[in-house]
């Protein structure tokens, strides 16, 4: 068990994996089925967020990575939406995003 570093509770590693893998689960999902246009980096950066929770920086830049392949995974799998420059323009907007957030 470690100390929250933020919050200051006990924060369990692997209870903080399975929320980080269950948060990017729903956002990618809620991601290939919505437009969220340039609103794409907000809630990948929000899943970034949970292991400094835990005060894991290696689990943290894990999960910009995990965050960042399904941001581009997101890309080749949503429909068309607006114009052809606006799809990777906000994916590549999210994940600088995710990184600024994780770092």
């Amino acid at each position: 068990m470690r100390t929250g570093a933020i919050l200051g509770e006990r924060f369990s590693d692997g209870g903080a994996l399975a929320l980080c893998l269950g948060a990017a689960a729903a956002v990618f999902v809620l991601d290939l089925f919505l437009d969220f246009g340039y609103f794409a980096a907000a809630p990948y950066a929000a899943v970034v967020l949970i292991p400094l929770l835990g005060g894991s920086a290696r689990r943290t830049l894990q999960v910009a990575a995990l965050s960042s392949v399904l941001v581009i995974l997101a890309l080749g799998l949503s429909p068309e939406a607006g114009e052809l420059w606006q799809g990777p323009t906000s994916r590549g907007l999210a994940v600088l995003a995710i990184w600024v957030t994780a770092l």
